[in-house]
């Protein structure tokens, strides 16, 4: 009889998981009986286009025949395993998987434990991979003892377009060897690098890249201490710089120098479109040097100030900018005696953004829901609002998750 391919990987993932067991058994007794059950989801979505399995604590012993059977998989294109608790070995086994996989365009393994070997092995995979578009790889524990291997990747690595990893562990000197890479990458997009540990040092190497990089549309630096030194180097490399629209530097202890460097910078920066400063202690001069250069600079059409308050003479400054200009200003509101309006609340920005575009609510969330699973995540609802043209800060979206969450399992039931 004519021999059957499988290139969806179910039967030789159903065979592995009794091989992994067996072997674990015949290692240790106290695992004996244990086994490796074959996960249901995955033999009803191996011959699809997304595998989506999040939180569903597969480990290293679940992660390992999932990673073999995708070798020949010829139809899964996105993986999504976030937080998985595979660590190293799973890490291990999905990243040589994709060092022969060329269909899966997309992963995100982040929130998984994987440590410094399992980084190390993803490194090593982009020096390979040439279909991989997205990577997202946070929250992962990573340090500066993987940085120059992920820089070198970033060297050698022509299509990868999207790599988050935020929430790791990279410091100064990390941060300096990913910056070499930076420069000399051609092909990324997005680069998010919030929640680490750059500081000053960090966050000079990181601009002085953005001299030479001609690719980078979008940088996310909040949440990593790189004060008003890192500043004054945004501040003079991002005056040439004609390829990033966004770039976030929330929460970095900027101050009111720092902020009236960035607004001279903003007056000369003709590419800016999305600039996020909120949460630093610049004050009103600061955010008065930043309306200075936004005035002067057509492209830009949001500013994030959230939890930054303002007098009442810079909050009509604001305000009247807004009035003349296609802009968007999020702030937090007058100082002083005199309390804030009350601000329009997520949900109603929601609607009013729904009954402009004569959609139901049902609808949008349609819209949203790529793979169809009859819920929305926190990453679906962003990504798909911004598609949409819909601009929310990241506060607004936590409460406007929070308020249609209703049972509290971070997603969105429709």
């Amino acid at each position: 009889p004519a021999v059957i391919y499988d290139n969806t990987g179910c039967d030789e993932y159903v065979k592995l998981c009794k091989q992994y067991a067996d072997s674990v058994n015949l290692q240790s007794s106290s695992l004996n009986g244990l086994g490796v059950t074959p996960v249901s989801y995955l033999l009803r979505h191996l011959h699809e286009p997304a595998i989506i399995m999040k939180h569903h604590g597969l480990g290293p012993k679940g992660a390992i025949p999932l990673a073999y059977a995708l070798l020949n998989n010829t139809k899964v294109e996105r993986l999504i395993v976030a937080d998985n608790y595979i660590k190293e070995d799973g890490a291990k086994a999905v990243a040589e998987m994709l060092q022969e996989n060329m269909y899966i365009r997309e992963l995100n393994i982040s929130d998984n434990f994987i440590g410094s070997e399992g980084a190390h092995a993803f490194a090593k995979m982009l020096l390979l991979n040439t279909t991989l578009r997205t990577l997202n790889i946070k929250g992962n524990h990573i340090t500066d003892r993987n940085a120059a291997a992920f820089a070198g990747a970033l060297k050698a690595n022509t299509t990868l377009s999207y790599l988050d990893l935020s929430h790791n562990e990279f410091g100064e000197l990390g941060a300096i060897s990913l910056a070499n890479g930076i420069a000399d990458n051609g092909n990324l997009d997005v680069m998010d690098l919030s929640w680490n540990s750059i500081r000053g040092r960090g966050g000079v190497a990181v601009a002085k890249s953005l001299r030479l990089n001609t690719t980078l549309v979008s940088l996310n630096l909040a949440w990593n201490g790189i004060s008003d030194v890192g500043a004054f180097a945004l501040a003079k490399f991002l005056r040439k710089n004609t390829t990033l629209q966004r770039l976030d530097i929330s929460n970095n202890r900027i101050g009111e120098i720092g902020a009236i460097k960035l607004g001279k910078c903003l007056a000369v920066n003709n590419a800016l479109t999305h600039f996020k400063i909120s949460t630093n202690p610049i004050g009103n001069k600061g955010v008065e040097g930043i309306l200075n250069g936004a005035k002067s600079n057509d492209m830009l059409k949001i500013i994030g100030l959230e939890e930054i308050t303002v007098s009442r003479k810079i909050h009509d400054e604001m305000e009247e900018l807004m009035e003349v200009r296609n802009i968007k200003i999020f702030h937090g509101g007058k100082g002083g005696y005199q309390k804030p309006m009350k601000p329009v609340t997520p949900m109603e920005l929601l609607d009013e953004f729904v009954k402009l575009n004569r959609w139901r609510l049902i609808d949008i969330f349609i819209r949203l829901d790529k793979d169809k699973s009859g819920d929305l995540s926190k990453d679906e609802l962003k990504c798909g609002l911004e598609e949409t043209g819909l601009e929310m800060s990241s506060k607004q979206l936590d409460l406007l998750m929070d308020y249609l969450d209703k049972n509290k399992d971070n997603k969105i039931q429709y």
